[in-house]
């Protein structure tokens, strides 16, 4: 609770609070930020959406498709929105991440 409303209110997380909930052999290279707000800061459920909501970062699911939807697009040759859609959700795992980084998460 205290590292949740630590990062809503933008206060960084000391090292004595960070908790490490994987090996560190098992996050020498890869940092999965699914797992991250998953397990630890969130609930057991958390998405890019829900995640970018609480952290005041601009969803890149509002008003656009979403996964589900990917493959009725692609049925219908609309490849440059299947495209978009994923270029959003990358540049919001970039700022989570950052966001991440910055309030020594990762």
């Amino acid at each position: 609770f205290i590292i949740k409303r630590a990062l809503y209110n933008k206060i960084k997380i000391p090292m004595s609070l960070k908790f490490y909930w994987k090996k560190s052999r098992e996050m020498e290279h890869i940092i999965d930020l699914q797992e991250i707000y998953k397990n630890w800061v969130f609930n057991s459920f958390s998405s890019l959406d829900l995640v970018c909501n609480f952290l005041w970062i601009t969803s890149p699911k509002e008003k656009w498709i979403n996964g589900s939807q990917v493959q009725e697009f692609y049925d219908n040759k609309k490849e440059k929105e299947i495209f978009e859609y994923c270029e959003r959700d990358v540049k919001a795992t970039i700022e989570v991440y950052n966001y991440f980084l910055t309030y020594n998460i990762v």
